[in-house]
């Protein structure tokens, strides 16, 4: 799991912060150069102000 984080501004003033918690995904690939691994995370900005894990 994994806690990201979103801050903004506007003209020097904090206008939003939120944050969420999110699942990594692995992910793993095969080719004939060999494997290759990585994970991912995804969420949303919703029009409310909110982050959800996509």
């Amino acid at each position: 799991m994994l806690t990201i984080t979103l801050s903004a501004d506007q003209a020097g003033q904090p206008v939003l912060r939120t944050k969420t918690l999110v699942r990594l995904v692995h992910h793993t690939t095969h080719d004939p150069c060999g494997s290759s691994d990585w994970w991912t995370a995804s969420v949303t900005l919703t029009a409310t102000g909110q982050l959800q894990p996509g």
